[in-house]
């Protein structure tokens, strides 16, 4: 006899291992578009456009699009997160959540608290793939090596964003910030891949409803 009747327990594997796998190339894919249509690649002096421009000029696609990616990646982080008891890895992707979040309202908050956002997100990307690739359950050698790769990548795109800046928009710091961005987007999508390829190795994955 079983335990729980079927309406008390429900199962959300196919939402996590589809969504999960789904937002995540949507994600990668969508990143890539929002710079390559209208107004195309480059500004009007020239220099490669960053992905939060594209943001800013396509506000609307952005939201609709990567906002829900993300809501969906965040539940396959928190998911993961519980299973791994580790009230850590729960904070980071939150964090990282809400960053990429004032990430995506670049149109009304401005490019300062723009900044702050990144920063909010980059560090909490890293932090949870950091504890989830070290998790017996979830961790691997190859998610370990991706991970250190992303803080690699992750490092050189601010330095080299920030040093463009301070050197009036030099275009040769600026070509490298921009190409960062785009070596970080994928790491990050290889990131997500695994720990969504960790939770399909599982047969099922339940919400069970207990009764008072």
């Amino acid at each position: 006899m079983d335990l729980y009747p079927k309406e008390d327990l429900v199962s959300i594997r196919p939402f996590l291992i589809i969504g999960g796998y789904g937002s995540t190339l949507i994600t990668c894919i969508f990143t890539i578009v929002l710079v390559s249509i209208a107004p195309g690649p480059e500004n009007e002096s020239g220099m490669l456009r960053y992905i939060s421009e594209g943001m800013e000029s396509h506000c609307g696609w952005s939201t609709a699009v990567l906002g829900t990616c993300t809501f969906t990646i965040l539940i396959v982080h928190v998911v993961a997160a519980v299973h791994m008891s580790n009230g850590h890895a729960i904070f980071w992707g939150l964090l990282q959540s809400l960053g990429w979040n004032i990430v995506l309202g670049v149109v009304d908050t401005g490019w300062t608290f723009h900044y702050v956002g990144l920063a909010m997100f980059l560090v909490g990307n890293v932090a949870y793939h950091w504890i989830a690739s070290r998790d017996l359950a979830y961790g691997g050698l190859r998610y370990q090596q991706i991970n250190i790769v992303c803080i690699l990548f992750a490092v050189i795109f601010i330095f080299a964003a920030f040093s463009s800046i301070l050197f009036n928009n030099n275009r040769e710091l600026r070509a490298i910030a921009v190409s960062m961005e785009f070596a970080l987007v994928t790491v990050i999508t290889f990131q997500n891949t695994f720990l969504v390829n960790a939770l399909d190795q599982f047969k099922n994955i339940h919400l069970i409803f207990d009764h008072r």
